[in-house]
């Protein structure tokens, strides 16, 4: 399962997420994620990170839901995002 928790990075708080997968009782899959500001870009600009609406955002959005199928984007699109 999914979580996410704000941690201390330098003179900020960044969200940090964190997925494990287990088989059989073992760990197999290990993900992290780190926002800082400038890590997104929207239209060539960059998109600064707000933990601030993040953390608000926890009493709305189910971010520890899976997106259901028919609504992902494909991997092609993810990747287009993060070469952009």
């Amino acid at each position: 399962m999914p979580t996410w928790e704000m941690v201390p990075d330098g003179s900020m708080d960044i969200p940090l997420a964190l997925r494990l997968k287990l088989q059989g009782q073992e760990i197999t899959e290990i993900e992290t994620i780190a926002v800082r500001p400038g890590d997104y870009k929207v239209s060539g600009q960059n998109f600064a990170s707000n933990t601030g609406a993040l953390i608000a955002s926890g009493d709305t959005v189910e971010w520890e839901e899976p997106v259901p199928e028919n609504e992902r984007n494909s991997r092609d699109e993810l990747e287009g995002w993060c070469t952009a």
